[in-house]
């Protein structure tokens, strides 16, 4: 997760791990390459190994952020 987008992010983890629901949302990533990217999170609580986890999945929004502006 980028620096700029980390408080965020935590928020979103905190809240998921309370039992709140978090409806998705946007953050920015950092590729290997140091490219910033938008991808939407979509976080659920799950249980691994009988331990409380959160199963995220994470959409690249590059694609059609491109769209959006051209």
């Amino acid at each position: 997760i980028a620096p700029e987008c980390r408080a965020d992010a935590r928020k979103h983890f905190r809240l998921s791990f309370e039992g709140k629901r978090v409806p998705p949302h946007e953050t920015c990533l950092l590729t290997q390459d140091g490219q910033l990217i938008q991808v939407s999170v979509a976080l659920h609580p799950v249980a691994f190994r009988g331990e409380p986890a959160l199963l995220g999945i994470m959409t690249d929004l590059s694609a059609r952020r491109h769209l959006e502006t051209n």
